[in-house]
């Protein structure tokens, strides 16, 4: 196997561990490519101003928000960038605009690896509430209710598991069939050492 698909899919891997919902049904990896049909579309909106996400963090619309079920307030990410080694925790706070009875993900991942291939992984359907914590005014947990909610996910980027690496994120909340919002980002993610942190967001083109 070429070492690229080694890396990349340690690096797959190791994403997946900070989470209690990985299984081999869910998720599959390609094999490595030179280019990314996601980078690419990332990089055509990333400089755009109408698809900015208060919050600073990397994250912004993947198309217009006008008229989504969730709009969101904002999306905050602790550390900005993520950092190997140490926990990373990804807050979205918005307003859900009825009940649903149901929250899902669907979730792909691009990593441009040292090398300069791509390895992608692409997530089924799944109940997000498998994946986030979601708290709401008088109640937490699914299914989502009519009104203001935070959405939590807490990482921990394993050091020897998850590679240095551009990563390239396309993130979508359905309820069944129905889109709620479309979100992407393009980080860095850097193994500084068990004593130093970064400090402001590394954002680079995949």
């Amino acid at each position: 196997m070429h070492l690229s698909n080694l890396l990349g899919q340690a690096a797959f891997l190791g994403l997946l561990l900070f989470s209690k919902r990985s299984t081999a049904s869910l998720v599959y990896t390609r094999p490595a490519t030179p280019n990314s049909q996601l980078a690419l579309q990332l990089t055509s909106r990333i400089n755009d101003t109408n698809l900015i996400i208060p919050g600073g963090s990397p994250f912004f619309y993947m198309d217009s928000p006008t008229g989504d079920p969730f709009s969101i307030i904002s999306v905050t990410m602790t550390p900005n960038p993520c950092q190997i080694g140490i926990n990373c925790s990804i807050e979205v706070r918005g307003q859900f605009a009825s009940d649903l009875p149901s929250l899902d993900l669907d979730l792909e991942i691009d990593a441009r690896l040292p090398d300069g291939q791509f390895m992608k992984i692409v997530m089924a359907k799944d109940n997000a509430c498998d994946w986030l914590k979601m708290k709401q005014l008088y109640r937490d947990g699914c299914p989502p209710k009519r009104g203001f909610a935070s959405l939590n996910l807490e990482m921990m980027l394993a050091r020897g598991w998850v590679m240095e690496a551009v990563y390239a994120f396309d993130v979508k909340l359905m309820s069944g069939d129905k889109k709620l919002t479309h979100v992407g980002a393009r980080f860095k993610m850097v193994d500084y050492g068990p004593n130093l942190n970064a400090t402001t967001a590394n954002v680079e083109t995949a």
